[in-house]
């Protein structure tokens, strides 16, 4: 058990087995898994049923975690700020249709690379090169 869930409890003026459902409920609260908040509310839920559950002095002290806890919760929310909806795809359409018609009109064409454009243009280059390289040995320099 926690030390210092121990500690708490044993300074409340409650019945020990008021203490020991506190100390039960919290130290659940800490292994359960998900986020602060969720864990928080369920803690606060939890201290609410020990306190429907006890005579009215120990309920006081229940109620009184049950609403930190609740407060708490609260505070854990992550309140950064909300993201940005995604992109979505661009539907297709057919060519010819005037969805695709007024899409294309709408958009700056880009120019595309056609692979055997750019194949032939680096052999020109090279082709030139080589030509160059040729006529300076051939020339002597």
């Amino acid at each position: 058990m926690n030390a210092q869930i121990k500690e708490l409890t044993e300074q409340l003026p409650i019945a020990k087995d008021v203490q020991k459902s506190i100390a039960n409920r919290l130290e659940s609260a800490l292994t359960k898994t998900g986020s602060a908040s969720s864990r928080l509310k369920m803690a606060s839920q939890s201290m609410n049923a020990l306190a429907k559950s006890t005579s009215d002095d120990e309920s006081g002290y229940a109620d009184l975690f049950a609403r930190i806890f609740e407060i708490a919760s609260q505070i854990g929310v992550d309140n950064k700020k909300p993201t940005e909806p995604k992109a979505t795809r661009e539907v297709w359409f057919d060519a010819d249709s005037p969805q695709a018609q007024a899409i294309l009109a709408s958009k700056k064409p880009k120019p595309r690379k056609n692979k055997r454009v750019a194949d032939a243009t680096n052999l020109v280059e090279a082709n030139q090169i080589l030509r160059e390289m040729l006529e300076n040995m051939l020339a002597g320099k």
